[in-house]
């Protein structure tokens, strides 16, 4: 029987990420090899091949510096950048410039050093929750929803995309969580029209979005939020406290071993005090005796600039909008540390604590309405694209989840696109908040008399001065007839497509003749030959990646089947012929434990099937 094609929607989120499949008419959430509907979004590289997730936080936990996580906090990003200097000092694994000031991470393996972009990173973690998702289906995955929040900048939606690529997949679209938890919202609410309001506190970013919701459509009102605000800089302000106090307790800080003991710590404190007044430091630090104490009033106080920051975006868009609080039917919270109850509370002073909606998984919500919206896509695609098994689909049953599924998503540009004039300043040519796929014009003057060209820096942010903006891309419009100062009109013209990406042209006013640059591939900070040779570098890694587990495994295999063959050998002795009893000596002599370290992959193999053999025969003994 063929196996069934499935699409798969990512959140890949900066602590956890979550992936899910539509099976059986329903909608499955992945479970890790640790049993977690979220895998936690660390990769480790060890001599003994990489570990994801809860193992290789685990490795994490002993300040091994080849243990990488939170980089979808500088994803997209320059290494000058401020985030990213914000963040180097927070970690213990290195990170080091490119001559093109692009983020590198060395990792060390037996002397011998490999540098990674955040891209490669990332691409790791999807590989890893893809193999999950095709084993608990054993189905066909070839394209992916990745989403990322609806505030990330062009640089870091193209760089989110770059990574699904470099796995080897096809990025059906990047999708932004808001509208994912949207999608997944109205699929437990369907048939009700409703304006929502999504508050989205995940473990580094932060986003608010309104949406208005209907059977067959989802319209995106507006965005807000910051990229570098989230749930880790929470779990930073409990570890400062944690070590506040245990100052007494004469532990040094700066040992990568305990920097790790505390970040584990204050996360799982943060996570006790949604559901408790206080915490004893000793229940998360090991080591620890009880009787020291942290309270949720205590923590809360500490976090107040970060919550107020959220509350205050909330109201501002609400603002923007044109919106009162009367007009939001639900609130809905995403998100881990939007479980955090003053959120609740605050949230709940300004709609009504009624309309805060408990029916939706915060951890969840992304991975479900990515998930759903692949399938829907696929599926207007082509059926052939979804499946193989051409029994799958003959059943009504079998299209209930799509025929559910809104089919259409009106999306706005969540931060504003423009251009630099004179002295530095940002002209926004599409504003935030705007529609997709629309047409936004702008008419601007030379400078300086018989200028002959101009030089058009693109930028996307919303501050009035273009150095606190991203730069997206530039070029020049040549050839300029002779005229005064401000005598000669050039009109800028941009759209953003439904995919997010930014087409901008310019013309000499009286001429026809648009200059277009494709800025999508300036966006990137890598280039095609670099993505190209990452994918090469990905693949070769992944192959090397299931031969040293599998060495490993069979090290460890080997070494449980001698043993069970030495003992079935002493009790089968006197059953077998003396020459086959010295072969098989013989055999488990010449593979003795201290020698089996040395086989190359092909011996183990060969061991384990001879091994197979002789316990087969001392069985039929």
């Amino acid at each position: 029987m063929a196996r069934n094609r499935y699409v798969a929607g990512i959140d890949l989120g900066t602590s956890n990420s979550c992936i899910g499949v539509i099976r059986d008419d329903r909608v499955c959430i992945v479970q890790d090899t640790a049993g977690s509907r979220v895998t936690p979004s660390v990769v480790a590289f060890t001599r003994n091949g990489m570990r994801y997730g809860e193992a290789a936080k685990r490795y994490r936990r002993s300040g091994d510096p080849n243990v990488v996580y939170e980089v979808k906090r500088i994803i997209g990003k320059k290494y000058s950048s401020s985030e990213v200097q914000d963040e180097i000092h927070n970690w213990n694994f290195k990170v080091i410039p490119t001559v093109d000031d692009n983020p590198r991470i060395p990792i060390t393996i037996d002397d011998v050093t490999k540098y990674y972009c955040p891209e490669a990173i990332s691409a790791k973690l999807i590989s890893y929750l893809v193999e999950m998702a095709k084993k608990a289906t054993d189905g066909i995955i070839n394209e992916i929803v990745i989403t990322c929040p609806a505030y990330f900048s062009e640089k870091q939606r193209r760089a989110t995309r770059d990574a699904g690529e470099i796995a080897g997949y096809e990025v059906v679209t990047v999708l932004n969580e808001p509208a994912a938890a949207a999608i997944a919202y109205g699929f437990e609410h369907k048939g009700i029209d409703q304006t929502i309001l999504v508050y989205d506190l995940g473990g580094g970013t932060f986003d608010v979005t309104i949406l208005k919701i209907s059977e067959d459509r989802d319209e995106v009102l507006g965005y807000s939020g910051d990229s570098h605000c989230g749930g880790v800089d929470l779990d930073r302000i409990m570890a400062s406290l944690i070590q506040e106090r245990l100052a007494d307790q004469n532990i040094d800080f700066t040992i990568p071993r305990n920097q790790e003991k505390v970040r584990d710590a204050a996360e799982q404190a943060k996570i006790m005090l949604s559901s408790l007044k206080e915490v004893d430091i000793g229940d998360c630090y090991d080591g620890i005796t009880g009787g020291i104490t942290i309270t949720r009033n205590e923590f809360e106080g500490r976090c107040m600039s970060i919550f107020n920051k959220t509350i205050t975006m909330v109201t501002k868009l609400m603002q923007e909008l044109n919106l009162s609080p009367d007009k939001i039917d639900k609130v809905v919270l995403i998100g881990g540390s939007s479980k955090i109850p003053i959120i609740y509370e605050r949230l709940g002073k300004i709609f009504g604590k009624e309309k805060i909606s408990k029916e939706i998984n915060p951890d969840e919500a992304v991975a479900k309405g990515a998930t759903l919206y692949a399938y829907t896509r696929n599926r207007l695609r082509g059926s052939s694209e979804l499946v193989e098994d051409d029994n799958f689909l003959d059943s009504l049953d079998d299209y209930r989840v799509l025929l559910d599924i809104p089919s259409t998503i009106t999306d706005v540009v969540p931060m504003s696109y423009g251009i630099e004039v004179d002295k530095s300043r940002f002209s926004p040519i599409i504003c935030r908040n705007t529609p997709l796929n629309k047409e936004y014009f702008r008419m601007y003057r030379t400078r300086y008399k018989d200028q002959s060209q101009i030089r058009i820096i693109v930028y996307q942010g919303d501050d009035p001065l273009c150095t606190n903006n991203a730069v997206i891309g530039d070029f020049f419009v040549p050839n300029l007839p002779k005229g005064p100062a401000g005598g000669v009109r050039v009109e800028v013209k941009m759209v953003v497509d439904s995919e997010f990406m930014l087409h901008v042209s310019a013309r000499v006013v009286g001429t026809e003749d648009w200059i277009t640059v494709n800025i999508e591939k300036e966006v990137t900070n890598l280039s095609e030959e670099e993505k190209e040779m990452l994918k090469n570098d990905h693949q070769k890694d992944r192959l090397l990646d299931k031969q040293i587990s599998e060495r490993s495994f069979l090290v460890n295999q080997v070494q449980s089947d001698f043993d069970e063959l030495r003992m079935r050998i002493q009790e089968k002795q006197t059953r077998m012929p003396m020459i086959t009893h010295a072969e098989i000596m013989s055999f488990v002599n010449c593979n003795a434990d201290s020698k089996l370290s040395a086989k190359s992959l092909k011996e183990l193999r060969s061991i384990e099937a001879k091994m197979i053999q002789w316990k087969d025969y001392l069985q039929r003994l």
